[in-house]
């Protein structure tokens, strides 16, 4: 049994709600047996999950900051609902803020509760529990993940939300094998934070194990490793993203919808100086302007430096990056502190070469479609508003 499947029997014993938060953090290790395949946008990404939505035997493991009620929610919640009357255990983490609805009203609330009569188990982070012996008040879920049956993981910047399937520009990376096992680890544990069950059928650790921890990777041979973050314990994420930057020879590429974080910033600074081709692709429209305008407050600084700066023409929601060709990531995490400090996030690395030019080729073609900043192009305003927003105080929460 590997540690990491050890960890999470070994927390199922501590009972739901009593797992406090410092002890969610894993250290995953590299892991070969894959197949992963990157898909771009959602006439790509949502044919096929669905499909493995409605392949599921045993379970369906979802992590979400964005569900809606809308024609890909209801759509989801009919495979959802007919796959837990046939008995396959469906779990549903959701993250109040980032689905509207914090008060517990709405068209939301009331598809969760669909769900929930139909025998799906839904879960609300961020919310307050004084029964639980864990924190009581919980950091925003902001993982975009499903895991079907142990075997099969996506994950990336789509919310289960129609925008995703038709306006806005995102990619989810789908994982065979071993790397699935690791988003599945994440999952339980986090379920179990919350006061979720995962032993309702019994049975013992063998059991569980089995059940949720099928043997066998996957043909392939693509290298993963599951980056994990948990506020304030395992900024992982981040010091994936800064030591690959200062690793870099050649070239860092890097495509994100909120682009504010200093310490990145300040690394692709750097690297830039240093010769480093660095390629920066950020949204020309957001549906948050204020980041967008507090991005814009930091061109004048990497342009002089030599980062060149790419606004994509419309909502690019894509979370990736690629360091020299030879390294690559993926997954929900944005590039500004609140993503990187109070959320939880999870992404995948890898160093193999098929998924590194996958995402090298996506951010290629973004590249080609995207408008490149010039110096005069940042305006007084953007300065203004820029200096502004990046000011300490401000941009802690940025």
């Amino acid at each position: 049994m590997e540690a990491n499947v050890s960890s999470v029997l070994e927390l199922n014993r501590l009972g739901p709600g009593n797992i406090p938060e410092h002890l969610l953090p894993t250290q995953h290790p590299v892991v070969r047996a894959n197949r992963a395949e990157l898909l771009v946008d959602g006439g790509q990404v949502f044919p096929k999950l669905l499909a493995d939505l409605r392949g599921a035997k045993d379970s369906i493991h979802i992590s979400h900051f964005a569900i809606g009620d809308d024609t890909l929610g209801r759509e989801v919640e009919r495979i959802l609902v007919s796959k837990a009357r046939a008995g396959v255990e469906v779990r549903v983490m959701v993250d109040p803020a980032g689905s509207g609805m914090l008060l517990g009203v709405g068209k939301t609330a009331q598809m969760l509760k669909r769900w929930e009569r139909a025998g799906v188990q839904v879960i609300k982070n961020f919310h307050v529990d004084p029964f639980r012996s864990a924190e009581p008040l919980n950091h925003v879920e902001h993982r975009k993940f499903y895991v079907v049956d142990g075997k099969v993981a996506y994950t990336g910047g789509m919310g289960m939300q129609e925008k995703y399937r038709s306006e806005w520009h995102d990619v989810m990376i789908r994982v065979e094998g071993e790397g699935a096992r690791q988003m599945q680890v994440d999952f339980l544990k986090s379920w179990m934070h919350l006061g979720g069950r995962i032993d309702q059928k019994g049975g013992g650790p063998v059991a569980l194990e089995e059940r949720f921890f099928p043997d066998g990777g996957a043909p392939g041979g693509t290298e993963l490793q599951a980056l994990s973050q948990v506020p304030g314990e395992s900024p992982q994420i981040r010091e994936a993203y800064l030591r690959e930057i200062r690793a870099a020879k050649k070239s860092f590429y890097l495509e994100n919808p909120y682009f504010t974080d200093a310490r990145v910033i300040g690394a692709l600074e750097q690297a830039a100086r240093r010769g480093v081709d660095v390629r920066v692709v950020l949204p020309g429209k957001t549906d948050f302007p204020v980041t967008l305008w507090a991005s814009r407050g930091e061109y004048e600084r990497l342009l002089a430096a030599g980062v060149k700066i790419y606004e994509y023409p419309g909502m690019t929601h894509a979370k990736v990056a690629v360091r020299d060709g030879a390294w690559a990531t993926v997954g929900s995490a944005n590039l500004d502190s609140l993503s990187l400090n109070h959320l939880y996030e999870f992404n995948y690395q890898s160093s193999s070469r098929d998924l590194v030019g996958s995402v090298g080729a996506m951010l290629e073609a973004d590249l080609a479609r995207s408008k490149q900043i010039q110096p005069g192009d940042v305006g007084p305003w953007s300065k203004a508003v820029g200096k502004l927003l990046n000011a300490p105080f401000i941009s802690y929460f940025l």
